[in-house]
């Protein structure tokens, strides 16, 4: 994403924050499944931006992601770095590219290179890489990594106990952690939410949700395909909000789901089970419409239109097969070569299997571009154009990729 200004990528901070607005969006409407592949696409960007230094991370405020960026890189500061810890956690906790393994390495960026050492008056370095002296305050965000690097929130609760007072932000700390922490001996009663008992035809990428527990500190979703879940397929702890997003579930499966709350003092709360059934598996069949201006009498075996699914070619056919400026309507069962992913790469284009020696054109023309339980996104190119693909004379090579396009299709998979 571009920055305002020219020469300058929009800084991590404000890509996470993106990915993050597209997982709610998604949590809201779960069947635009393309703004998890966008948030995924921005999480996985950021991981691959990641600098391993020992056992923990080092990364940059902004990286030069253009040919264009000009502007100055330097190590992420400890105030932009929560959000961008969040993001991380946000996309392991939906199962996305973060692991565990990854979590507990921000964990020791926190607890090795920030921490400034003292229990007693803990601060934060300026910069991940700890440099900076230690002006650097712990936030939630920080606190929260002690799923994953034991000692956190005992420092974070104790700079909060010292400090609480220097700013909105750690008051809002506050009052989370007083929901969090609330000291009393026994979570309360609470009931689940969605998805309903006996519901059926859901989606295999679902969101959870149940009513908050009085005095809890964190849930625990459990699902599994059996009423005495003996046989648990999801089982996720440390769920600090009353909702959780899961995928991976299995088509044309009833599955059993509950919920235990827990207070940091021990007590906990089990829920009774809910069933649900996931829908049978989709099927994607691609449609779209081509015609060329080559004609019958033009020689054949040379020039292909092809369309490819993750750069194989599912369809093709010799320019002069068809009639000149007439359009054809396809249709393609792309099942196989789409099931189980979440989205795919569909490639138009003209390709040239071997070489008349000669002067030959064509131009291609493409529209009406869909795929069946898909996001396709501006398949019939704006309106009543279509794309056009021309190959122009003089070709001498063989086996050539003349001219193509392509676009990312985010499947409906759930």
């Amino acid at each position: 994403m571009d920055h305002d200004a020219p020469g300058r990528s929009l800084p991590t901070n404000m890509t996470i924050a993106f990915a993050k607005a597209l997982y709610a969006m998604a949590q809201v409407t779960p069947s635009n499944r393309h703004y998890l592949v966008w948030a995924d696409l921005i999480a996985g960007n950021f991981r691959n931006s990641l600098t391993t230094s020992g056992s923990a991370y080092t990364w940059n405020y902004w990286e030069r992601k253009t040919s264009s960026d000009s502007h100055t890189v330097y190590s992420e500061g400890w105030g932009h770095a929560p959000l961008d810890i969040s993001g991380a956690i946000y996309n392991y906790m939906r199962g996305g590219s973060f692991t565990g393994s990854e979590l507990t390495k921000f964990g020791n960026t926190v607890y090795s290179l920030m921490w400034n050492g003292s229990t007693s008056n803990p601060w934060l370095s300026d910069s991940v890489d700890g440099s900076g002296g230690y002006p650097g305050q712990f936030t939630l965000e920080y606190g929260d990594l002690e799923r994953w690097k034991s000692g956190i929130w005992t420092l974070y609760e104790k700079f909060l106990s010292l400090h609480w007072g220097t700013s909105a932000r750690k008051m809002d700390d506050i009052a989370i952690l007083m929901q969090l922490h609330p000291g009393q001996s026994s979570p309360q009663p609470f009931s689940l939410g969605t998805p309903s008992n006996g519901a059926t035809g859901r989606n295999n990428i679902l969101s959870f949700q149940w009513q908050p527990s009085a005095n809890a500190a964190d849930y625990r979703l459990q699902v599994a395909t059996d009423s005495g879940f003996m046989n648990i397929v999801i089982d996720r702890n440390k769920i600090i909000y009353p909702y959780a997003l899961v995928q991976g579930l299995s088509y044309s499966t009833t599955y059993y789901w509950r919920v235990t709350s827990r207070n940091t003092s021990g007590g906990t709360y089990t829920t009774g089970s809910r069933s649900f059934t996931t829908k049978a598996a989709p099927t994607y069949t691609l449609a779209f419409s081509h015609y060329d201006d080559r004609g019958t009498t033009a020689p054949k075996t040379y020039h292909y239109k092809q369309v490819l699914i993750d750069g194989v070619v599912v369809w093709e056919k010799d320019v002069a097969d068809d009639d000149s400026g007439t359009w054809y309507n396809e249709s393609v069962d792309i099942t196989s070569q789409a099931s189980g992913k979440s989205n795919v790469v569909v490639t138009l284009r003209v390709f040239e299997k071997k070489s008349n020696g000669g002067n030959y054109s064509v131009n291609v023309n493409w529209d009406d571009i869909s795929i069946t339980n898909s996001d396709t996104l501006n398949g019939g190119f704006e309106g009543n154009k279509s794309y056009k693909i021309s190959l122009p004379g003089m070709i001498t090579t063989g086996s050539f990729d003349y001219g193509s396009i392509q676009q990312r299709v985010a499947l409906q998979m759930q």
